[in-house]
Protein backbone atom coordinates (compact mmCIF):
# COMPACT_ATOMS: atom_id res chain seq x y z
CA UNK A 1 0.00 0.00 0.00
CA UNK A 2 2.84 2.42 0.89
CA UNK A 3 4.66 1.68 -2.37
CA UNK A 4 1.43 2.13 -4.34
CA UNK A 5 0.78 5.50 -2.71
CA UNK A 6 4.40 6.58 -3.25
CA UNK A 7 4.27 5.77 -6.96
CA UNK A 8 0.95 7.61 -7.26
CA UNK A 9 2.45 10.66 -5.58
CA UNK A 10 5.53 10.60 -7.84
CA UNK A 11 3.32 10.29 -10.90
CA UNK A 12 1.12 13.15 -9.75
CA UNK A 13 4.17 15.35 -9.05
CA UNK A 14 5.72 14.62 -12.46
CA UNK A 15 2.41 15.30 -14.17
CA UNK A 16 2.14 18.59 -12.36
CA UNK A 17 5.68 19.62 -13.40
CA UNK A 18 4.93 18.78 -17.04
CA UNK A 19 1.62 20.63 -17.14
CA UNK A 20 1.13 24.09 -18.56
CA UNK A 21 0.81 25.63 -15.09
CA UNK A 22 3.87 25.07 -12.85
CA UNK A 23 3.33 23.07 -9.71
CA UNK A 24 3.42 25.05 -6.51
CA UNK A 25 4.08 23.26 -3.21
CA UNK A 26 2.57 25.07 -0.23
CA UNK A 27 3.36 24.09 3.35
CA UNK A 28 0.99 25.40 6.03
CA UNK A 29 2.24 26.51 9.43
CA UNK A 30 2.12 24.08 12.31
CA UNK A 31 -0.96 24.49 14.48
CA UNK A 32 -3.55 22.64 16.57
CA UNK A 33 -4.08 19.98 13.89
CA UNK A 34 -0.46 19.77 12.81
CA UNK A 35 0.58 21.21 9.46
CA UNK A 36 -2.86 22.30 8.21
CA UNK A 37 -4.67 25.15 6.56
CA UNK A 38 -7.81 25.87 8.61
CA UNK A 39 -10.52 27.59 6.59
CA UNK A 40 -13.77 29.23 7.66
CA UNK A 41 -14.98 30.85 4.42
CA UNK A 42 -14.84 30.32 0.68
CA UNK A 43 -12.56 33.38 0.32
CA UNK A 44 -9.91 31.63 2.41
CA UNK A 45 -10.23 28.56 0.18
CA UNK A 46 -9.85 30.76 -2.92
CA UNK A 47 -6.59 32.22 -1.61
CA UNK A 48 -5.09 28.73 -1.26
CA UNK A 49 -6.33 27.59 -4.65
CA UNK A 50 -4.79 30.60 -6.41
CA UNK A 51 -1.29 30.00 -5.11
CA UNK A 52 -1.00 26.20 -4.66
CA UNK A 53 -1.32 22.97 -6.61
CA UNK A 54 0.04 20.69 -3.85
CA UNK A 55 -0.63 21.14 -0.14
CA UNK A 56 2.21 19.73 1.94
CA UNK A 57 -0.10 19.07 4.88
CA UNK A 58 -3.85 19.04 5.52
CA UNK A 59 -6.81 21.25 4.68
CA UNK A 60 -9.35 21.54 7.48
CA UNK A 61 -12.87 22.94 7.18
CA UNK A 62 -13.53 24.41 10.60
CA UNK A 63 -16.71 24.23 12.67
CA UNK A 64 -18.31 27.55 11.66
CA UNK A 65 -17.69 27.26 7.90
CA UNK A 66 -20.67 28.50 5.88
CA UNK A 67 -21.52 28.55 2.18
CA UNK A 68 -20.33 26.22 -0.56
CA UNK A 69 -16.87 24.66 -0.57
CA UNK A 70 -15.13 24.89 -3.97
CA UNK A 71 -11.42 24.02 -4.26
CA UNK A 72 -10.04 24.06 -7.82
CA UNK A 73 -6.38 23.71 -8.96
CA UNK A 74 -5.30 21.59 -5.98
CA UNK A 75 -4.07 18.22 -7.31
CA UNK A 76 -2.40 16.71 -4.26
CA UNK A 77 -3.02 16.93 -0.53
CA UNK A 78 -0.19 15.24 1.36
CA UNK A 79 -2.20 15.15 4.58
CA UNK A 80 -6.00 15.00 4.92
CA UNK A 81 -9.01 16.85 3.57
CA UNK A 82 -11.56 16.99 6.37
CA UNK A 83 -13.81 19.00 8.60
CA UNK A 84 -12.87 19.25 12.26
CA UNK A 85 -14.32 20.73 15.40
CA UNK A 86 -13.15 21.41 18.93
CA UNK A 87 -16.68 20.58 20.08
CA UNK A 88 -17.22 17.21 21.71
CA UNK A 89 -20.62 16.82 20.06
CA UNK A 90 -19.93 16.33 16.36
CA UNK A 91 -23.68 16.70 15.64
CA UNK A 92 -23.83 20.18 17.18
CA UNK A 93 -25.69 22.84 15.14
CA UNK A 94 -22.43 24.83 15.19
CA UNK A 95 -20.75 22.33 12.85
CA UNK A 96 -20.00 23.28 9.21
CA UNK A 97 -23.09 23.50 7.01
CA UNK A 98 -22.01 23.56 3.34
CA UNK A 99 -24.50 22.00 0.95
CA UNK A 100 -21.80 21.31 -1.66
CA UNK A 101 -18.17 20.20 -1.58
CA UNK A 102 -16.46 20.33 -4.98
CA UNK A 103 -12.75 19.54 -5.54
CA UNK A 104 -12.63 19.15 -9.34
CA UNK A 105 -8.85 18.74 -9.83
CA UNK A 106 -7.84 16.71 -6.81
CA UNK A 107 -6.04 13.43 -7.66
CA UNK A 108 -4.34 12.33 -4.44
CA UNK A 109 -5.09 12.50 -0.72
CA UNK A 110 -2.24 10.83 1.10
CA UNK A 111 -4.05 10.38 4.43
CA UNK A 112 -7.86 10.64 4.74
CA UNK A 113 -10.85 12.27 3.10
CA UNK A 114 -13.38 12.80 5.89
CA UNK A 115 -16.67 14.53 5.18
CA UNK A 116 -18.87 12.71 7.66
CA UNK A 117 -21.50 14.12 10.03
CA UNK A 118 -22.50 17.05 7.80
CA UNK A 119 -26.33 16.88 7.65
CA UNK A 120 -26.63 19.87 5.28
CA UNK A 121 -24.36 18.29 2.65
CA UNK A 122 -26.19 17.32 -0.54
CA UNK A 123 -23.49 17.06 -3.21
CA UNK A 124 -19.91 15.82 -2.98
CA UNK A 125 -17.74 15.78 -6.10
CA UNK A 126 -14.11 14.74 -6.60
CA UNK A 127 -14.23 13.27 -10.11
CA UNK A 128 -10.43 13.02 -10.62
CA UNK A 129 -9.47 11.64 -7.21
CA UNK A 130 -7.64 8.33 -7.79
CA UNK A 131 -6.03 7.38 -4.51
CA UNK A 132 -6.67 7.91 -0.81
CA UNK A 133 -4.02 6.49 1.49
CA UNK A 134 -6.29 5.72 4.44
CA UNK A 135 -10.03 6.46 4.77
CA UNK A 136 -12.80 7.85 2.60
CA UNK A 137 -15.82 8.87 4.67
CA UNK A 138 -18.84 10.77 3.32
CA UNK A 139 -22.25 11.10 5.01
CA UNK A 140 -25.65 12.52 4.05
CA UNK A 141 -24.78 13.65 0.50
CA UNK A 142 -27.50 12.69 -1.95
CA UNK A 143 -25.12 12.76 -4.92
CA UNK A 144 -21.54 11.50 -4.61
CA UNK A 145 -19.06 11.51 -7.52
CA UNK A 146 -15.86 9.54 -6.92
CA UNK A 147 -15.72 7.99 -10.36
CA UNK A 148 -11.90 7.86 -10.60
CA UNK A 149 -11.20 6.50 -7.10
CA UNK A 150 -9.21 3.26 -7.36
CA UNK A 151 -8.07 2.37 -3.86
CA UNK A 152 -8.32 3.11 -0.15
CA UNK A 153 -7.86 1.34 3.15
CA UNK A 154 -11.41 2.13 4.29
CA UNK A 155 -14.50 3.36 2.47
CA UNK A 156 -17.64 4.49 4.30
CA UNK A 157 -20.84 6.11 3.09
CA UNK A 158 -24.10 6.68 5.01
CA UNK A 159 -27.05 8.66 3.68
CA UNK A 160 -30.23 8.59 1.64
CA UNK A 161 -28.19 8.52 -1.55
CA UNK A 162 -29.51 8.99 -5.07
CA UNK A 163 -26.29 8.56 -7.09
CA UNK A 164 -22.99 7.06 -5.94
CA UNK A 165 -20.28 6.97 -8.62
CA UNK A 166 -17.54 4.48 -7.79
CA UNK A 167 -16.78 3.34 -11.32
CA UNK A 168 -13.05 2.65 -10.82
CA UNK A 169 -12.89 1.42 -7.22
CA UNK A 170 -11.02 -1.89 -7.40
CA UNK A 171 -9.56 -2.36 -3.91
CA UNK A 172 -10.58 -1.51 -0.36
CA UNK A 173 -7.96 -3.25 1.70
CA UNK A 174 -9.79 -3.26 5.00
CA UNK A 175 -13.51 -2.43 5.11
CA UNK A 176 -16.11 -1.07 2.70
CA UNK A 177 -19.37 0.04 4.32
CA UNK A 178 -22.28 1.50 2.36
CA UNK A 179 -25.66 2.22 3.92
CA UNK A 180 -28.29 4.21 2.05
CA UNK A 181 -30.11 5.64 5.04
CA UNK A 182 -29.15 8.50 7.36
CA UNK A 183 -27.09 7.31 10.34
CA UNK A 184 -27.87 3.76 9.20
CA UNK A 185 -30.55 3.47 11.90
CA UNK A 186 -31.75 -0.13 11.95
CA UNK A 187 -35.44 0.78 12.44
CA UNK A 188 -35.55 3.11 9.42
CA UNK A 189 -36.53 2.11 5.91
CA UNK A 190 -35.24 4.48 3.19
CA UNK A 191 -37.80 6.41 1.17
CA UNK A 192 -36.43 5.12 -2.11
CA UNK A 193 -34.51 2.11 -3.30
CA UNK A 194 -30.95 2.50 -4.57
CA UNK A 195 -29.24 0.60 -7.37
CA UNK A 196 -25.68 0.06 -6.20
CA UNK A 197 -22.96 -0.67 -8.74
CA UNK A 198 -19.30 -1.36 -7.97
CA UNK A 199 -18.21 -2.54 -11.42
CA UNK A 200 -14.46 -2.69 -10.74
CA UNK A 201 -14.25 -3.83 -7.12
CA UNK A 202 -12.11 -6.98 -6.98
CA UNK A 203 -10.57 -7.25 -3.52
CA UNK A 204 -11.96 -6.10 -0.19
CA UNK A 205 -11.11 -6.93 3.39
CA UNK A 206 -14.75 -6.89 4.50
CA UNK A 207 -17.87 -5.50 2.83
CA UNK A 208 -21.18 -4.46 4.37
CA UNK A 209 -24.16 -3.20 2.39
CA UNK A 210 -27.29 -2.17 4.26
CA UNK A 211 -30.41 -0.20 3.39
CA UNK A 212 -32.93 -0.55 0.59
CA UNK A 213 -31.69 -1.73 -2.77
CA UNK A 214 -33.26 -2.18 -6.16
CA UNK A 215 -30.15 -3.84 -7.61
CA UNK A 216 -26.65 -4.91 -6.63
CA UNK A 217 -23.79 -5.31 -9.13
CA UNK A 218 -20.39 -6.67 -8.06
CA UNK A 219 -19.28 -8.44 -11.26
CA UNK A 220 -15.52 -8.43 -10.52
CA UNK A 221 -15.52 -9.18 -6.80
CA UNK A 222 -13.32 -12.25 -6.27
CA UNK A 223 -11.82 -12.03 -2.80
CA UNK A 224 -13.17 -10.98 0.60
CA UNK A 225 -9.83 -11.37 2.31
CA UNK A 226 -10.73 -10.66 5.92
CA UNK A 227 -7.62 -8.59 6.68
CA UNK A 228 -8.22 -7.00 10.12
CA UNK A 229 -11.97 -7.54 9.82
CA UNK A 230 -12.02 -11.32 9.39
CA UNK A 231 -15.10 -11.61 11.61
CA UNK A 232 -17.14 -9.24 9.41
CA UNK A 233 -16.86 -10.97 6.05
CA UNK A 234 -19.64 -10.18 3.56
CA UNK A 235 -22.82 -8.77 5.09
CA UNK A 236 -25.84 -7.67 3.09
CA UNK A 237 -29.24 -6.48 4.26
CA UNK A 238 -32.10 -4.87 2.36
CA UNK A 239 -35.52 -3.65 3.48
CA UNK A 240 -38.45 -2.72 1.27
CA UNK A 241 -40.56 -4.50 -1.31
CA UNK A 242 -37.94 -4.99 -4.03
CA UNK A 243 -36.94 -8.57 -4.93
CA UNK A 244 -33.23 -8.81 -5.73
CA UNK A 245 -31.19 -11.12 -7.92
CA UNK A 246 -27.79 -11.49 -6.25
CA UNK A 247 -25.05 -12.78 -8.54
CA UNK A 248 -21.35 -12.89 -7.74
CA UNK A 249 -19.82 -14.61 -10.78
CA UNK A 250 -16.13 -14.32 -9.77
CA UNK A 251 -16.33 -14.62 -6.01
CA UNK A 252 -14.17 -17.60 -4.97
CA UNK A 253 -12.97 -16.77 -1.46
CA UNK A 254 -14.71 -15.29 1.58
CA UNK A 255 -13.18 -14.92 5.02
CA UNK A 256 -15.53 -14.27 7.92
CA UNK A 257 -18.71 -15.61 6.35
CA UNK A 258 -21.55 -14.38 4.14
CA UNK A 259 -24.72 -13.14 5.85
CA UNK A 260 -27.49 -12.12 3.44
CA UNK A 261 -30.93 -10.90 4.50
CA UNK A 262 -33.97 -9.45 2.72
CA UNK A 263 -35.98 -9.93 -0.45
CA UNK A 264 -33.60 -12.30 -2.24
CA UNK A 265 -35.28 -13.89 -5.25
CA UNK A 266 -32.20 -15.58 -6.72
CA UNK A 267 -28.66 -16.21 -5.61
CA UNK A 268 -25.59 -17.44 -7.50
CA UNK A 269 -21.85 -17.64 -6.90
CA UNK A 270 -20.69 -20.14 -9.51
CA UNK A 271 -16.93 -19.70 -8.97
CA UNK A 272 -17.03 -20.78 -5.32
CA UNK A 273 -15.93 -24.40 -4.81
CA UNK A 274 -14.63 -24.57 -1.26
CA UNK A 275 -16.74 -22.61 1.22
CA UNK A 276 -14.53 -22.62 4.29
CA UNK A 277 -16.80 -20.42 6.40
CA UNK A 278 -20.48 -19.58 6.98
CA UNK A 279 -23.16 -18.96 4.38
CA UNK A 280 -26.34 -17.66 6.01
CA UNK A 281 -29.28 -16.60 3.81
CA UNK A 282 -32.61 -15.38 5.20
CA UNK A 283 -35.06 -14.41 2.47
CA UNK A 284 -38.50 -12.83 2.49
CA UNK A 285 -38.93 -13.60 -1.22
CA UNK A 286 -39.42 -17.04 -2.80
CA UNK A 287 -35.97 -18.54 -3.35
CA UNK A 288 -35.02 -21.73 -5.18
CA UNK A 289 -31.27 -22.01 -4.95
CA UNK A 290 -28.60 -24.25 -6.48
CA UNK A 291 -25.19 -23.95 -4.86
CA UNK A 292 -21.99 -25.15 -6.57
CA UNK A 293 -19.87 -25.96 -3.52
CA UNK A 294 -17.82 -29.16 -3.36
CA UNK A 295 -16.92 -28.64 0.29
CA UNK A 296 -18.60 -26.42 2.83
CA UNK A 297 -18.37 -25.45 6.46
CA UNK A 298 -21.73 -24.10 7.66
CA UNK A 299 -24.76 -23.44 5.43
CA UNK A 300 -28.05 -22.09 6.75
CA UNK A 301 -31.02 -21.27 4.50
CA UNK A 302 -34.08 -19.74 6.15
CA UNK A 303 -37.26 -17.97 5.08
CA UNK A 304 -39.27 -18.58 1.94
CA UNK A 305 -37.06 -21.36 0.57
CA UNK A 306 -38.85 -23.31 -2.18
CA UNK A 307 -35.92 -25.49 -3.26
CA UNK A 308 -32.29 -26.23 -2.45
CA UNK A 309 -29.87 -28.27 -4.56
CA UNK A 310 -26.21 -29.11 -4.00
CA UNK A 311 -25.14 -31.05 -7.11
CA UNK A 312 -21.38 -30.98 -6.39
CA UNK A 313 -21.31 -31.16 -2.60
CA UNK A 314 -19.12 -33.95 -1.19
CA UNK A 315 -18.75 -32.95 2.45
CA UNK A 316 -19.84 -30.30 4.92
CA UNK A 317 -19.99 -29.62 8.64
CA UNK A 318 -23.52 -28.25 9.12
CA UNK A 319 -26.42 -27.86 6.70
CA UNK A 320 -29.67 -26.35 8.00
CA UNK A 321 -32.69 -25.62 5.81
CA UNK A 322 -35.67 -24.06 7.60
CA UNK A 323 -38.41 -22.84 5.27
CA UNK A 324 -41.74 -21.07 5.65
CA UNK A 325 -42.84 -22.54 2.32
CA UNK A 326 -43.67 -26.14 1.41
CA UNK A 327 -40.32 -27.63 0.54
CA UNK A 328 -39.38 -30.95 -1.08
CA UNK A 329 -36.88 -32.05 1.54
CA UNK A 330 -36.75 -35.56 0.07
CA UNK A 331 -35.33 -34.23 -3.20
CA UNK A 332 -32.66 -32.31 -1.30
CA UNK A 333 -31.83 -35.36 0.80
CA UNK A 334 -31.52 -37.58 -2.28
CA UNK A 335 -29.04 -35.15 -3.85
CA UNK A 336 -26.85 -35.57 -0.77
CA UNK A 337 -26.88 -39.38 -0.77
CA UNK A 338 -23.18 -39.80 -1.58
CA UNK A 339 -21.82 -37.10 0.70
CA UNK A 340 -20.08 -37.00 4.06
CA UNK A 341 -21.82 -34.85 6.65
CA UNK A 342 -21.86 -34.02 10.32
CA UNK A 343 -25.21 -32.25 10.82
CA UNK A 344 -28.18 -32.04 8.44
CA UNK A 345 -31.70 -30.70 9.00
CA UNK A 346 -34.38 -29.97 6.38
CA UNK A 347 -37.85 -28.85 7.45
CA UNK A 348 -40.65 -26.48 6.59
CA UNK A 349 -43.45 -24.78 8.50
CA UNK A 350 -46.47 -23.34 6.68
CA UNK A 351 -49.80 -21.81 7.68
CA UNK A 352 -51.63 -25.04 6.84
CA UNK A 353 -49.17 -27.41 8.46
CA UNK A 354 -47.27 -27.19 11.70
CA UNK A 355 -44.22 -28.82 10.23
CA UNK A 356 -42.99 -30.76 7.26
CA UNK A 357 -40.07 -33.12 7.43
CA UNK A 358 -38.27 -35.34 4.99
CA UNK A 359 -39.04 -39.08 4.82
CA UNK A 360 -35.80 -39.84 6.65
CA UNK A 361 -36.68 -37.39 9.41
CA UNK A 362 -40.17 -38.87 9.74
CA UNK A 363 -38.72 -42.38 9.91
CA UNK A 364 -36.34 -41.22 12.59
CA UNK A 365 -39.19 -39.69 14.57
CA UNK A 366 -41.25 -42.94 14.17
CA UNK A 367 -38.37 -45.08 15.37
CA UNK A 368 -37.80 -42.74 18.27
CA UNK A 369 -41.50 -42.84 19.19
CA UNK A 370 -41.45 -46.66 19.08
CA UNK A 371 -38.47 -46.87 21.38
CA UNK A 372 -40.04 -44.33 23.74
CA UNK A 373 -43.27 -46.39 23.80
CA UNK A 374 -41.44 -49.58 24.71
CA UNK A 375 -39.63 -47.79 27.48
CA UNK A 376 -42.88 -46.44 28.90
CA UNK A 377 -44.52 -49.92 28.81
CA UNK A 378 -41.48 -51.43 30.51
CA UNK A 379 -41.55 -48.83 33.29
CA UNK A 380 -45.33 -49.33 33.73
CA UNK A 381 -44.96 -53.13 34.03
CA UNK A 382 -42.17 -52.72 36.56
CA UNK A 383 -44.30 -50.35 38.65
CA UNK A 384 -47.28 -52.79 38.65
CA UNK A 385 -45.08 -55.73 39.66
CA UNK A 386 -43.43 -53.67 42.38
CA UNK A 387 -46.81 -52.59 43.76
CA UNK A 388 -48.08 -56.20 43.78
CA UNK A 389 -45.01 -57.43 45.66
CA UNK A 390 -45.44 -54.66 48.22
CA UNK A 391 -49.11 -55.55 48.83
CA UNK A 392 -48.29 -59.22 49.39
CA UNK A 393 -45.47 -58.30 51.78
CA UNK A 394 -47.75 -56.07 53.89
CA UNK A 395 -50.42 -58.81 54.08
CA UNK A 396 -47.85 -61.33 55.30
CA UNK A 397 -46.55 -58.93 57.94
CA UNK A 398 -50.13 -58.36 59.19
CA UNK A 399 -50.67 -62.12 59.83
CA UNK A 400 -47.35 -62.46 61.62
CA UNK A 401 -48.14 -59.70 64.15
CA UNK A 402 -51.83 -60.53 64.67
CA UNK A 403 -51.24 -61.45 68.39
CA UNK A 404 -49.87 -58.02 69.00
CA UNK A 405 -53.22 -56.32 68.37
CA UNK A 406 -54.32 -54.38 71.52
CA UNK A 407 -57.14 -56.09 73.59
CA UNK A 408 -60.66 -54.69 73.68
CA UNK A 409 -62.15 -52.88 76.64
CA UNK A 410 -64.30 -55.95 77.52
CA UNK A 411 -61.32 -58.19 77.61
CA UNK A 412 -59.55 -55.86 79.99
CA UNK A 413 -62.57 -55.87 82.42
CA UNK A 414 -63.17 -59.63 82.08
CA UNK A 415 -66.69 -59.04 80.81
CA UNK A 416 -68.54 -57.77 77.79
CA UNK A 417 -70.57 -55.08 79.61
CA UNK A 418 -70.24 -52.75 82.54
CA UNK A 419 -71.42 -53.98 86.02
CA UNK A 420 -75.05 -53.52 86.97
CA UNK A 421 -75.95 -50.46 88.99
CA UNK A 422 -75.56 -51.20 92.70
CA UNK A 423 -78.13 -49.60 94.96
CA UNK A 424 -76.76 -47.60 97.80
CA UNK A 425 -80.03 -47.93 99.85
CA UNK A 426 -79.71 -50.45 102.74
CA UNK A 427 -82.66 -52.31 104.23
CA UNK A 428 -83.31 -51.49 107.80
Amino acid sequence: MILSTTWTLLFATVASLCSAAPAQLCTPKYGYWGYAYVVNTQSEVDAIAQSCTTINGSLVMYANYTGGFYLPNIRNILGSLQWRSLLRDTYSPDQPSPTTVDVPDLELVQNSLQMGSLPALRNFSAPKLKSVGWEVSVDYAVNVDLRALEEAEYFKYMGNVSTLRLDSLREVRQRAFICNKDNCTESLTPDRAFDISLPSLSVVGAIELDGRYSGVALPQLSNVSGHDFANRGFRFGTSGGEVLNLTFPKLNYVSGGMYLNGGIGSFAMDAMRNLTTHLDITTSALLNVTLPFEEAGYIRLEGNITGARFPNLRSWDTLLIDSREKLDCDATTESLANTTAHTYTCRYTTKDSDSGLSTGAKAGIGAGAGVAGLLILGVLAWCIARRKRRTERLKSESNIHLDEVPPTYGEVRGQDHPPEYASTREAN
